[in-house]
């Protein structure tokens, strides 16, 4: 993985966005995968983080068959970190437009979390629509290191994603993968959003928003990440 700010017109850009509820990972995600760090404390996201990287996978040349053969394509992935505090959902949801690919993540000792996976998945599809064509929606349990305290089974998880048409990539533990672990699984993310979007629309290429600053008065708090 490495930083990018050009392209060439054969790069297939990618916006993906980590969603879901606050404490649940995503910036301890967010921030392993872009910047090779981790952390059980971290300040909570306030808005909105980005990180724009190229990736270099192998994938079926037909992204509707895959049996074509494989060839190596270019990703230019811009990578969104969102806010899940309630406060924030709206301009959470504001971004979700021209996404490829949204990375739903839950935490597997927080019932609540679970729990709300219904309204992320509405607000998904009240926002993109109910086509899955158009992006791919992965589901993602994190926190297995915590498994003594473990209050959702995977079946329960599994069974969320048959109704509602949505990828099921498992479950992780983002505090103990090795960076390397991290990158393969977020590549299988990207093969799985090729398989459904393939080179993506024109009409799609990710908006690059300039992230607003927020008032001196807002205060940040450290909270338990992972």
């Amino acid at each position: 993985m490495s930083s990018k700010e050009s392209q060439t017109s054969k790069t297939i850009n990618y916006k993906i966005i980590l969603i879901g509820d606050s404490l649940v990972g995503k910036t301890c995600f967010f921030r392993k995968l872009t910047k090779g760090t981790y952390s059980t404390k971290n300040i909570s996201t306030i808005g909105m983080d980005q990180k724009t990287f190229s990736l270099n996978i192998n994938v079926p040349s037909d992204p509707n068959d895959e049996s074509s053969p494989e060839e190596e394509k270019e990703f230019l992935i811009h990578f969104w970190d969102t806010a899940g505090q309630e406060r924030f959902r709206s301009i959470t949801t504001g971004y979700f437009k021209q996404s490829h690919g949204l990375i739903l993540l839950y935490d597997i000792t927080n019932k609540t979390s679970f729990d709300n996976l219904e309204k992320w998945i509405n607000a998904v599809t009240d926002t993109l629509g109910k086509n899955n064509k158009k992006y791919g929606l992965i589901l993602l349990g994190n926190k297995v290191d915590l498994e003594n305290k473990r209050k959702i089974q995977s079946e329960e998880a599994e069974e969320i994603c048959k109704n509602n048409n949505i990828h099921w990539a498992g479950e992780v533990s983002v505090q103990e993968m090795t960076l390397d672990e991290l990158n393969e699984k977020f590549e299988e993310f990207v093969k799985y959003i090729y398989s459904i979007v393939g080179k993506g629309e024109d009409d799609k290429k990710p908006i690059i928003r300039k992230l607003s600053t927020p008032k001196k008065s807002a205060k940040k708090k450290e909270k338990l990440c992972c």
